[in-house]
């Protein structure tokens, strides 16, 4: 009895050029990675710029921090200024 499963060793050839499948698939592999590289760039720059934004949200952060622990002192020295006798 013969099986009609295909043969694993035996490659399939085009007719007229027997490599030109193959430089196709070589084509579309070279092709998938290049946009692998591509998409991988892109998520690295998104990556750094999430980063870039992290530090300069933390030092803004900090800035508005030591002017909001430090208004008392802003407000004190303001009203010494505006309440200061002025000699003519």
């Amino acid at each position: 009895m013969m099986d009609n499963k295909p043969d694993r060793n035996k490659k399939e050839r085009l007719p007229g050029d027997g490599n030109l499948k193959d430089l196709w698939r070589l084509e579309e592999l070279q092709k998938a990675n290049q946009e692998f590289k591509e998409a991988r760039l892109a998520a690295l720059n998104l990556m750094e710029d999430a980063i870039l934004s992290e530090q300069a949200l933390r030092q803004s952060e900090a800035r508005y921090r030591f002017l909001f622990d430090n208004i008392d002192q802003g407000c004190r020295f303001a009203n010494w200024c505006v309440m200061k006798p002025r000699r003519l």
